[in-house]
């Protein structure tokens, strides 16, 4: 039974659970009425999940409701994100008796959902909490784009409060987000289990990672794992291709290493450049010109294995991040009236495959199946002529996208972090301090103004963090990785 269903029925046997629109209109219609003071009435925070899961955010609930339950605040919990708020106010009130020791829960006891409100239902929305419900104000717990919706809300009128979680971690101006150490924390042991079995079984290994824009995930994940090679979209960007070169230009001899590698997979306005030309001209390169390779990026692999086999070393593991979908070749070919892609085509090797695009204006990744076909490619590649039949080579192909992000036991460091931010959420809620979303820095929760997050002047969405390739992160676990022997 998921932690979720089992509150439910916790709930229902206290007669607690809403699962209809009436209970919070009921709730609210039982307050004192006009002729008790403002003051005297109880003040209630609502609060939503959206998004993507994370794993703790029963932990940032727990600390949030246990702060403002002793301050005199009620909390009302929205199902499934603005789902739950549109529909009338679904949801479920939340105190210290219904979440108490949920922190150490994986996923979320209030669902989340991915649905982004329009301009009608923003307006909707503000007069729900501000007249209809008198709520103190709303919290948004989730990613770029709740941060990004709740940045609408705020601009809107709707007093609000986010709290900053991607599993990502790529959320500007935050050190880190919740439900990410773990994340790659299981992945990185997934990763290191798969190189266990290829060592003792001599074999090959393609796994794919979660990890849209930023590549965090894989690359830390990749360190845990002790993987062979890890492949992150960053690394096929011109800024992320202009970082590792400055590097380079101060004499990082592993920053030289990977941009030699690089080099022979990316593709720059339309050709394959060298080390030289990248280190000199890629400062002032148009990043629209700059994709990945697939061909020659399997080709790469494929010598790697082949090296490796020449020192006697024929295990291996592979790892990409899902996002190397976005650094191929691509074209929009529908947008909607406000000029959002609604389809696009992508290239993928010697053919294009149509990829359609959510809400928020993200490309479906998955049904591309960039990592599937990369793995193909290879098995390909790899293969042998046995009594005049070829025959494919075994290339496994893993992928950890959605089996991180609901574990059973969240690390407690990861506990300790989102609890940080829930109770720091509570104190700008008693305070006022709307206009906020909740982040991390230098091991301390506070608030960080919407204003100051960059935003997309054309998709009104904030800007994801990417990692950066010139920081001793990046290059100590890249250091780790097998290169390929250089000539000359």
């Amino acid at each position: 039974m998921s932690v979720r269903i089992a509150l439910k029925t916790y709930l229902q046997r206290m007669d607690v659970l809403s699962t209809s629109n009436q209970v919070l209109r009921a709730h609210l219609a039982s307050l004192p009425g006009p002729r008790i003071s403002e003051s005297a009435r109880p003040k209630i925070a609502g609060i939503y999940h959206a998004g993507g899961p994370a794993n703790t955010f029963n932990a940032v609930t727990v600390s949030l409701v246990s702060d403002l339950n002793h301050q005199g605040y009620h909390v009302f919990g929205f199902e499934d994100g603005c789902a739950g708020l549109l529909d009338g106010g679904r949801g479920v009130f939340l105190n210290e008796f219904n979440t108490q020791e949920l922190q150490n829960r994986g996923g979320g006891l209030i669902g989340t959902d991915r649905l982004k409100p329009t301009d009608k239902d923003i307006e909707w929305i503000k007069e729900a909490v501000t007249k209809r419900w008198g709520l103190a104000c709303l919290i948004a717990a989730g990613g770029d784009d709740t941060q990004s919706t709740a940045n609408r809300l705020h601009l809107g009128g709707v007093p609000i409060i986010g709290i900053g979680k991607t599993v990502d971690d790529d959320l500007p101006l935050t050190d880190i987000t919740y439900g990410h150490s773990t994340a790659y924390g299981i992945i990185g042991n997934e990763l290191e289990t798969l190189r266990n079995e290829s060592i003792e079984t001599n074999s090959n290994f393609l796994a794919e990672v979660m990890g849209r824009k930023s590549g965090a995930l894989t690359m830390r994940a990749s360190g845990i794992g002790h993987v062979t090679k890890s492949y992150m979209g960053e690394e096929f960007t011109q800024k992320g291709l202009s970082q590792l070169a400055e590097a380079a230009r101060r004499g990082n001899f592993t920053a030289i290493n990977v941009l030699f590698e690089l080099a022979d997979v990316v593709s720059i306005d339309g050709e394959i450049k060298n080390l030289e030309w990248i280190m000199k001209n890629i400062d002032a390169v148009d990043p629209e010109t700059v994709f990945l390779d697939l061909t020659a990026l399997s080709a790469q692999i494929h010598r790697m294995i082949t090296e490796r086999k020449s020192e006697n070393k024929r295990h291996n593991v592979f790892a990409v991040a899902e996002g190397i979908a976005e650094r191929l070749p691509s074209e929009i070919v529908e947008m909607d009236p406000e000029g959002l892609p609604i389809i696009g085509h992508v290239k993928i090797f010697d053919g294009v495959k149509t990829v359609t695009y959510d809400e928020h204006s993200n490309p479906r990744l998955g049904p591309l199946k960039v990592g599937a076909a990369l793995a193909e490619r290879l098995a390909l590649l790899t293969g042998k002529e046995k009594k005049g039949i070829f025959e494919p080579g075994k290339f496994p192909y893993m992928s950890y996208t959605y089996n991180a992000r609901c574990v059973s036991n969240p690390l407690s460091d990861d506990v300790g972090l989102s609890m940080q931010l829930g109770y720091c959420a509570a104190e700008h809620v008693v305070h006022s301090r709307f206009g906020n979303m909740i982040g991390f820095r230098n091991r301390q929760a506070i608030g960080i103004p919407f204003s100051e997050l960059p935003v997309d002047p054309k998709t009104k969405k904030i800007i994801p963090r990417c990692i950066d390739l010139g920081t001793s992160e990046y290059l100590g676990i890249k250091e780790m990785q097998y290169f390929l022997p250089r000539s000359g």
